[in-house]
């Protein structure tokens, strides 16, 4: 796998202690794989040769308010990203009939695409007791946007074998620390 990444941020600080942070990650993700198997589980000599490649940027933006010296609220949107990348099927003369009877072909399955997702987050850094106590805080929304992957690629290991593109999925996750 070979990625490449270039990452910038610029911030602008207003009057009244507000500032704006904008971002963005451009990313290239490169990636080969080959196999060989053979044996009787395997169903005879296979190779699997497949590549994958993908592109883009990823933004961020942060907005946050200077309250006091001590005391500071922000709110922060950043879209993440997971590679896709080769895949190594079962092999067609083990488990063809299965693969073809969900509607895939057998090359459908030497890849699987990537996963892409949405971050908000809320907060507050706070200080009090003239800086000897510290309390920061944030609720995070995780938004799935794009879901693309092999789900139980391995044929009577797992319940039938599938591609599936999911819906987009929401995580709420809250934490104090």
């Amino acid at each position: 796998m070979r990625e490449y990444a270039a990452y910038g941020e610029a911030s602008y600080a207003f009057d009244g202690g507000w500032k704006v942070t904008v971002g963005a990650r451009a990313f290239k993700v490169d990636q080969t794989f080959y196999q060989e198997g053979d044996g009787v589980l395997n169903g005879g000599t296979t190779a699997v040769n497949s590549s994958s490649s993908d592109h883009g940027v990823n933004p961020k933006l942060t907005v946050s308010k200077q309250i006091g010296a001590d005391d500071l609220v922000y709110f922060t949107a950043s879209k993440g990203y997971r590679p896709g990348g080769p895949n190594n099927p079962a092999p067609a003369s083990v488990c063809g009939s299965e693969v073809s009877g969900l509607g895939l072909s057998q090359s459908q399955l030497t890849k699987y695409g990537s996963d892409n997702l949405w971050n908000y987050e809320l907060g507050a850094k706070t200080g009090w007791l003239d800086h000897r106590l510290t309390v920061n805080g944030f609720g995070v929304l995780h938004r799935l946007a794009r879901r693309a992957a092999a789900d139980r690629a391995q044929v009577r290991l797992q319940p039938s074998p599938r591609i599936s593109a999911a819906r987009p999925a929401k995580a709420r996750n809250w934490r104090w620390r």
